[in-house]
């Protein structure tokens, strides 16, 4: 197919889903600090390309708060399609928001960082949010960049859930599940407390493993799910 025709298409469907093309912007406007109505400032944290087929595909965004106040709003990640196609220099390239994913805030949690990493071909982007408070809680959102470049959230199944029928007596999983995924490598840790331990010193051991990636169907959808594939107690 012509890439002018491919081009005119891409930006049809941008304005039909409502994007009209004044809401275009170039990378340069997307940087720039993100300003809310009570005038606190998000401030561009990472930046970074998405490359499919050697190209330019997508450019992907993390603003947020400097942490003075948990009353700041909150993260924020933002995905932005290319739709210049592959010929336009840099200048000339303008970019679409297609995906955006927001922290909770109000002193829930934070952002603490966004990466893209690939497993058995397919690409994916992690978004890593911590929580507030001692236990330094964190959560994985994963989005998978499917192979026509679009972007579908991938279902992770609890590895801490999966384990309860496990547990002995008086045993009891703390400070939730870490998880950890870079490129061809899904894995998953979690402490083990006995009754009467203190937050700071389970003495139960740890629990360690990896995911797998399987495709299920939801509402006729094709979508991935993780799913545990192997646990292993480590105990101390």
């Amino acid at each position: 197919m012509n890439k002018r025709l491919i081009f005119v298409l891409v930006l049809t469907l941008a304005v039909s889903k409502g994007f009209a093309q004044d809401l275009l912007k170039s990378k340069e406007e997307i940087v720039l600090n993100l300003n809310s109505s009570d005038k606190n400032v998000r401030e561009l944290k990472q930046a970074f390309p998405i490359y499919r087929n050697g190209i330019e595909d997508m450019f992907v965004t993390l603003h947020c708060c400097v942490r003075e106040s948990y009353l700041n709003p909150p993260d924020k990640v933002q995905i932005w399609k290319n739709v210049n196609g592959y010929n336009a220099t840099d200048n000339e390239k303008k970019y679409q928001l297609i995906y955006e994913f927001n922290a909770e805030g109000e002193g829930l949690d934070y952002i603490e960082n966004v990466a893209e990493f690939t497993f058995k071909e397919d690409k994916f982007i992690k978004i890593e949010k911590v929580y507030y408070g001692s236990g330094h809680q964190t959560d994985i959102k994963i989005i998978h960049i499917t192979s026509s470049g679009e972007l579908k959230d991938v279902m992770i199944e609890s590895a801490t859930d999966h384990y309860l029928g496990l547990l002995g007596a008086g045993e009891f999983i703390g400070k939730g599940e870490i998880r950890d995924f870079k490129d061809n490598s899904m894995l998953f840790s979690f402490l083990i407390y006995n009754k009467g331990d203190a937050n700071c010193c389970p003495t139960g051991g740890s629990v360690t493993g990896q995911y797998k990636l399987v495709k299920t169907r939801i509402d006729n959808e094709e979508i991935f799910k993780l799913t545990v594939d192997t646990i292993h107690r480590n105990k101390e």
